[in-house]
């Protein structure tokens, strides 16, 4: 299954508070069997790789905490996603 994790980058994040998140969704991709996923920074990169390659998973820290136009976007265009946190809770 190909997969993607997203993790946006913002200009408030310090660099540990990303590379927890990315930890995360690494984790949670792991989880869903992706284990080859790959991870990408930003939106113009992450349309291009599920428009050009066929990605339809997409892995997210959290869809509360992912920009709500790139929710909008993966959600028209029929691309999964998966909240890594949510995940990872459910999954004990």
């Amino acid at each position: 299954m190909k997969g993607l994790i997203y993790c946006h980058r913002s200009w408030k994040d310090s660099a540990k508070e990303w590379e927890e998140r990315r930890q995360l969704c690494r984790r949670a991709s792991k989880e869903l069997g992706l284990l080859h996923a790959l991870e990408t920074e930003d939106f113009a990169t992450l349309q291009r790789l599920c428009l050009r390659e066929g990605y339809q998973h997409v892995v997210v820290p959290s869809v509360m905490q992912t920009p709500p136009d790139v929710v909008l976007w993966l959600r028209q265009n029929r691309i999964r996603i998966h909240d890594a946190m949510r995940l990872l809770w459910q999954a004990g």
